[in-house]
């Protein structure tokens, strides 16, 4: 997961970025959270599955994505996760 992190913090608009296995509905998949430069356009928006897709086997492609634009604190002003 931590290589799937780190190489989605490579691209263009991902500042940082942390990725998780959930199961939805008896299916584990993989989700990331990424923290963005800015409010993405739709284009990129369009284009990130194509980005992913060529990054990764398969296997290790987040299926789902949540955008932020700052990392969420906690009170002791570390990331949470």
């Amino acid at each position: 997961l931590l290589e799937i992190s780190e190489r989605l913090s490579t691209l263009d608009m991902i500042t940082n970025s942390h990725v998780t296995s959930v199961e939805v509905s008896g299916v584990k998949t993989l989700v990331a959270l990424c923290e963005v430069k800015t409010s993405p356009d739709s284009r990129w928006l369009s284009d990130l599955p194509e980005m992913v897709n060529q990054y990764f086997p398969s296997h290790m492609r987040p299926r789902h994505f949540g955008l932020y634009r700052e990392r969420l604190r906690t009170s002791t002003g570390k990331t949470d996760v």
